[in-house]
C-alpha cells in the first residue's frame, strides 16, 4: 500500500479517489463488488453510495449486499482511525471533501463541477 501511495498525486481528483477506494478496500477487507459498481449498473439499494458512509474520528460503512449475504441484509462496518500513514479516516475525509455531496456512487471518477481541482 505504501508503494501505491508514493506513486499517486493526491492533488489529482482521480488519484485521491483511487487512494480512498484502495484504503476502503484494504481496511474494510472488501471484495471489489462490495465497494464499486459499473456506471451503467449503479443501484443505490445495492451498491455503496455517499449515504452509506459516515466519517468522524472513525469510519462507518454500510455494506448493503455482499457475496456471503444471499438475503441482502447488509452489515455496518466500524473502522477506527489509525495514527499511521495508512489511514482510512484521512484518505476518505480528503476524498469526500473533494467529491462534494452529489448523490450517486461513493467513488466517482471525475470531479463534480463545483469541486476544487
Amino acid at each position: 500500500m505504501l508503494l501505491i501511495r508514493t506513486s499517486l498525486n493526491l492533488a489529482d481528483f482521480d488519484h485521491a479517489m483511487f487512494w480512498a477506494a484502495f484504503c476502503t478496500a484494504w481496511f474494510g477487507f472488501l471484495r471489489v463488488s462490495e465497494f464499486t459498481s459499473l456506471p451503467s449498473g449503479f443501484d443505490p439499494a445495492v451498491h455503496l453510495s455517499l449515504n452509506d458512509v459516515a466519517v468522524d474520528s472513525s469510519v462507518f460503512l454500510t455494506i448493503k449486499a455482499f457475496k456471503t449475504d444471499p438475503f441482502c441484509k447488509g452489515v455496518q462496518l466500524y473502522i477506527p482511525r489509525t495514527d499511521r500513514l495508512l489511514s482510512l479516516v484521512s484518505s476518505l475525509s480528503y476524498f469526500l471533501h473533494r467529491r462534494g455531496n452529489l448523490p450517486g456512487p461513493l467513488f466517482i471518477s471525475s470531479p463534480p463541477s463545483h469541486a476544487a481541482t
